[in-house]
Formats: C-alpha cells, structure tokens, sequence
C-alpha cells in the first residue's frame, strides 16, 4: 500500500499531510473565509430572528403548546411564567398538528412530474427515452425521494421555505 501512496505522491505532486503545520498556506486562506463567511450568516439579524420562530413552530408542533424559542439565551421559555395555570396538571390536545397534517396531505397529492424527451423521432431514441423514464422511476423508489418530500414539505410547514435539488447527471 505505501508503495501506491508514493507513486500517487510522484504523480500528482501530493505531499502527505500529517500535521496542521504542513498544510498549504492557501489551503489555510480558504478555510479562514470560509469559517469568516459562516459566523457572519450564523449571527445575522434576520437568521437569529427567524431561527426563533423556527423553533418555536416546531415545539407547537411536538405538543409543547406555552413555550417560546428565546434566541438571546438560546432556550426554551415558557410564555407564562407567573401563571398557577401551568403548574396545574391539564390535557394537552395539540390542534396545530393535525391541521398541518392535512395540509401535507393536500401538498404531497399530486407527485411532481418529470418526462425524458426524445433527442429525434426514431424509435431507437423513443425507446432510450422509455429506458431512462424508468431508470428515474427506479431510483426515485430506490432513493426513497417520497418520503424525503414528506419531511420536506413538513420543514416548509414550520420553516416557511425549504429547498430540495434533484438533479441527474
């Protein structure tokens, strides 16, 4: 095996890397940005605010009706905290579930469609279109792409947009 790795080495001009010291400065540069990029979206005004409204949406949804998501503290926090009304043993009925429910329901009714085209009217390019209908209707049964859209359909529900890319090479 080192035998591989030192040829791979001469051919393409790869150093092993073993320590953070030894990787390319350049490398290190990137990095550097990217975590740069990726703290400023992450404490963005409008992500934390939205972030709260996230969470809070989806603690309604798994039935914990007096909380609020606070995004100073990064918590939960009950909504009211001087009541004797939530020290008291009560039912929860969680009427926000079965609504969105439904709302599912009607949004994963109808499937998205897909076709494959025909390059020209031979039938040898009609039949190689029939073949790849059926390939992505395998691999969307194989890949589980139904039940995907299912949790992304629910994520949009709670969220207000989600984004789900399919693509095929």
């Amino acid at each position: 095996m080192d035998f591989l790795k030192a040829a791979s080495q001469r051919l393409f001009g790869e150093r092993q890397i073993e320590s953070v010291g030894d990787q390319p400065k350049d490398d290190v540069d990137l990095v550097g940005f990217v975590k740069q990029k990726l703290e400023e979206i992450r404490s963005s005004g409008a992500r934390i605010s939205n972030e709260g409204i996230w969470m809070t949406n989806t603690a309604y949804l798994l039935g914990y009706d007096g909380v609020a998501y606070d995004t100073t503290t990064k918590q939960f926090r009950p909504n009211n905290t001087g009541s004797r009304y939530l020290a008291r043993n009560r039912v929860h009925v969680n009427k926000v579930l079965p609504t969105v429910q439904n709302r599912l329901a009607k949004l994963c009714k109808n499937p998205p469609k897909y076709d494959v085209r025909p390059n020209s009217t031979n039938q040898e390019d009609k039949d190689a279109s029939e073949l790849g209908l059926q390939i992505i209707e395998n691999i969307w049964d194989k890949e589980k792409i139904n039940q995907k859209r299912l949790q992304l359909y629910m994520w949009m529900q709670q969220a207000g947009h989600a984004y789900g890319k399919i693509s095929w090479d």
